[in-house]
């Protein structure tokens, strides 16, 4: 096995960074290729990385290439299990690898979607699962949850804008501006909640 010096695998880092950046740049304009080539030329140290591994899975996700993008996914998951994309992209690629595919990838995200409570995307995909499997009361609930949950952050308007053109949300498509009213709602109901608990505090 090839020895490194301290200088020469921070020399490396930093240029494993600077491809990485260069795949994301890639891949953002579809040349799959060329982001392929960027990571396969990473040294050993980073090839594993979760955050190559993600854009790998996410590359191969974009060919169809679901069996390699579920491995991807399935080696992050064993790498760092509190990374919630991991989970995102297992269940991306099961819903397109088995029979009752939906299912499934419902079920992988709605098992761990508690422990990524302040991340939004496995609540928005649960939406999309149970709508794209019929079940609207399900997916109204986690796409109020999602709206509810973006609220003040800097995804507010973002998944709502998503949703008015994912056609796995094509059956709700006429009721996203009232599932967006009670999500509003909501926030507000808890915001006082929030403020009367204080004043109750400071009595």
């Amino acid at each position: 096995m090839d020895r490194y010096t301290v200088a020469q695998v921070h020399e490396l880092a930093i240029q494993d960074k600077q491809r990485l950046e260069c795949a994301r740049g890639y891949y953002g304009l579809k040349l799959y290729a060329d982001a392929e080539a960027e990571l396969s030329n990473a040294s050993p140290f980073s090839r594993s990385r979760t955050d190559f591994l993600e854009l790998r899975s996410l590359i191969y996700a974009a060919k169809g290439e679901w069996l390699e993008s579920l491995l991807c996914a399935d080696e992050i998951i064993a790498k760092e299990p509190d990374n919630a994309m991991g989970y995102i992209l297992r269940a991306d690629a099961v819903r397109q690898l088995e029979d009752g595919g939906l299912r499934a990838a419902y079920k992988i995200l709605a098992d761990v979607v508690d422990k990524f409570h302040d991340c939004l995307t496995p609540k928005y995909n649960l939406a999309c699962f149970a709508c794209a499997s019929g079940n609207l009361r399900t997916a109204r609930k986690w796409l109020i949850k999602t709206f509810r949950d973006a609220i003040g952050t800097e995804y507010q308007g973002f998944y709502q804008n998503l949703a008015f053109y994912d056609p796995d949300l094509k059956l709700l498509w006429r009721e996203l501006s009232r599932i967006n009213e009670v999500a509003l709602r909501l926030n507000q109901r808890a915001a006082l909640q929030d403020d009367t608990a204080t004043v109750k505090h400071w009595a």
